[in-house]
């Protein structure tokens, strides 16, 4: 009893990381899925470059699960944005900002060299969950 009662810890920890229950990941149809949070603006170039490649990403990775937050036009939204940026330890000073894996990255190198590394570090972290969540993981 006392080791299932370890194994539904070890699998609920990724699911529930943060002091808001925010997902990282979570268990999907494709493995492990991760969270990626966009927050960005109608106002800001750098984000109306970097969110439709963040956009594609999404759609041709199944397991990347986007939420998309725009700043300008919801109060809501800025909430989330300053809730999640202290729930990682940064602060909600500039956009794009990705959140994803309990990080905080400000900017995002849309070239097609940038998004593969971008896309390299959801893997990490997708790998990195995956192993904490199998049970037969070694």
């Amino acid at each position: 009893m006392r080791k299932w009662l370890c194994l539904l810890v070890l699998i609920g920890l990724p699911l529930f990381a943060g002091a808001d229950d925010t997902p990282w990941t979570e268990p999907g149809a494709d493995g492990v899925e991760v969270h990626l949070y966009l927050f960005w603006s109608q106002t800001c170039p750098h984000c109306l470059e970097a969110r439709p490649r963040l956009l594609d990403l999404a759609q041709r990775h199944g397991w990347v699960r986007l939420h998309d937050y725009e700043l300008s036009g919801s109060r809501e939204n800025v909430e989330r944005f300053n809730e999640l940026a202290a729930q990682v330890g940064g602060e909600a000073r500039a956009v794009p900002t990705l959140i994803y894996c309990g990080r905080m990255e400000v900017g995002l190198d849309s070239s097609d060299a940038g998004m593969a590394s971008f896309l390299g570090r959801l893997e990490a972290c997708r790998t990195e969950q995956g192993a904490v969540t199998d049970p037969g993981a070694t």
